[in-house]
This record gives structure tokens, sequence and C-alpha cells, in this order.
């Protein structure tokens, strides 16, 4: 009976000691690929910065060929209605 309860007391060891070596092994697993996510995070932002700049803007327009305007005329709203008859 003192054997059985020894080899069940050693196996309860084991098992407990893999676990906690499985969910260590699996922490810093996910921490890895968070901080792998956090650094392609901030990489995206400075993308984004870059893409929004406003010399990537006019580089941009020049490439569509776009003008670049002179003056700005508004058309003044006189009526809510889009036809008035």
């Amino acid at each position: 009976m003192l054997a059985f309860t020894v080899i069940v007391a050693i196996f309860s060891y084991i098992f407990s000691i893999n676990s906690a070596a499985i969910k260590g092994y699996n922490f810093r697993k996910a921490e890895n690929e968070l901080n792998n996510l956090i650094k392609a995070n901030e990489d995206l932002k400075i993308k984004e910065a870059e893409l929004r700049s406003l010399r990537n803007v006019e580089e941009a327009s020049k490439k569509l060929n776009m003008a670049e305007i002179k003056s700005i005329s508004y058309i003044q709203e006189t009526s809510p209605f889009a036809l008035n008859k």
C-alpha cells in the first residue's frame, strides 16, 4: 500500500511539473507573439504616417497627372432643392 501511494505521489509530481513547464512554454510563446504584433503595429503606424505625409500626397498627385489649383470658387446655395421648377 505504501509503494502504491509513493508511485501515485511521484506521478502526480511529474504531472504537475510537466503541466507547469507546458504553461510556461505557452506563456513565453504568446508573449513573443504579442511582442511581434506590437512591433508590426509600430511599423504600420510609421508607414501610415509616411503615406499620409504631404510630400507623398504631392508626389502621388503628380503621378496621377493632377493639376494644381490656382483659385477656388464655391457654389452658393440658394435653395434646399436640387431642381427647382
